[in-house]
């Protein structure tokens, strides 16, 4: 079977939570299938095989107008594919194009837009994702033959867009945990904290503006900050370190205690927690950051607050908290649910159908 997958990033470098489940999607199909894929890149990228690179800058406006005109310029490959994957309803012109072909296409949604929008304030954030980012959304649940989502809580609400039921379906993000190092604990207390995201990414934006807050409270603990957009914060306390983009994270867990991640806002499941588990740290968190995990609160080294904003709570819980050396009950249970080779059986299973 031919699969054409249209997507935004280079899958080939996934250093984000949606690149990281694309990456992982066409590896899955690629065992069985012939899949080219057609990204939309900011930046310039080398040209591999079977890999179609569009790059579009950085303004918004650019990201609508090549997406129509590469839609348009693309009908003889959707033709020539059996069945067409978008990675998130940015890219409705290709579903609109499909259909218009006759060509079964997979909506792989990665969260609700809208639900976002819950979480923020604004002018911007209203129109940009509540209305417009919700008929996208909605339209291209209703025209898809097939909705994925990353969580049954993400399901109730995409289930909201159509009268099938039926053909919105989850299949659980998942991570490369075999290629995950586990590291102990270093200290019984927490000397040095952990977030990693893309802080243009509005979630972890607003997740690190608490992050700051904490620091100015709790000043004998390190809060080191790992992603694209560190120029995004010009003033924050001395404990507090911004590293940018790295080449690798291990060093970067091995020497924290524990995983930050107070989230407020955001949707779906949250890959920055399950690798933060994976590589064996507690996580500080809130039911936003580990929502679609089920029962996961219930194990140790599972740590929530809410509300999100409580910088109190957080700054107390940062003092009080006794770590353990090793938590292999948190790596354990991103093995058993959230493995790669758990997406590629459902996903294989899927596009068969």
């Amino acid at each position: 079977m031919k699969v054409l997958l249209v997507t935004f990033g280079d899958i080939n470098n996934p250093t984000n939570g949606y690149l990281i489940r694309v990456s992982t999607i066409y590896k899955c199909l690629s065992k069985e299938h012939e899949v080219t894929v057609i990204q939309f890149v900011n930046s310039k990228v080398d040209n591999s095989k079977n890999f179609i690179n569009v790059e579009i800058g950085k303004n918004h406006f650019s990201y609508a107008i090549k997406i129509v005109f590469k839609s348009l310029s693309s009908i003889k490959l959707i033709k020539s594919n059996d069945k067409i994957i978008v990675e998130g309803s940015i890219f409705l012109p290709f579903i609109i194009m499909a259909k218009l072909l006759r060509k079964r296409v997979i909506y792989d949604t990665h969260g609700s837009i809208v639900e976002v929008s819950k979480g923020l304030k604004g002018v911007k954030n209203f129109i940009f994702r509540r209305m417009i980012g919700g008929f996208l959304d909605s339209i291209s649940t209703k025209l898809s033959d097939v909705v994925i989502t990353v969580s049954e809580d993400d399901a109730q609400i995409f289930r909201r867009y159509t009268r099938n039921k039926g053909k919105v379906v989850v299949v659980r993000h998942a991570i490369d945990v075999e290629n995950i190092p586990f590291y102990e604990v270093p200290n019984e207390r927490v000397k040095r904290a952990i977030f990693v995201g893309n802080l243009y990414s509005v979630q972890n934006y607003e997740a690190v503006k608490i992050i700051l807050k904490v620091a100015e409270r709790v000043k004998d603990v390190e809060f080191v900050i790992v992603g694209d957009g560190k120029e995004l914060f010009k003033d924050y306390p001395p404990n507090v370190r911004f590293v940018g983009k790295v080449p690798s994270l291990r060093e970067y867990y091995k020497e924290a205690d524990v995983c930050f991640i107070p989230l407020t806002t955001g949707t779906g499941v949250k890959t920055k927690v399950l690798e933060c588990m994976a590589y064996g740290r507690p996580v500080i968190t809130t039911k936003k950051g580990i929502e679609g995990l089920h029962d996961v609160e219930k194990l140790d080294g599972i740590y929530l607050i809410g509300p999100a904003e409580d910088i109190s709570e957080y700054a107390y819980l940062m003092g009080k908290l006794v770590l353990n050396k090793q938590y292999h009950n948190l790596r354990e249970y991103v093995m058993e649910k959230y493995s790669v080779n758990s997406i590629c059986r459902s996903l294989l299973l899927l596009v068969k159908n």
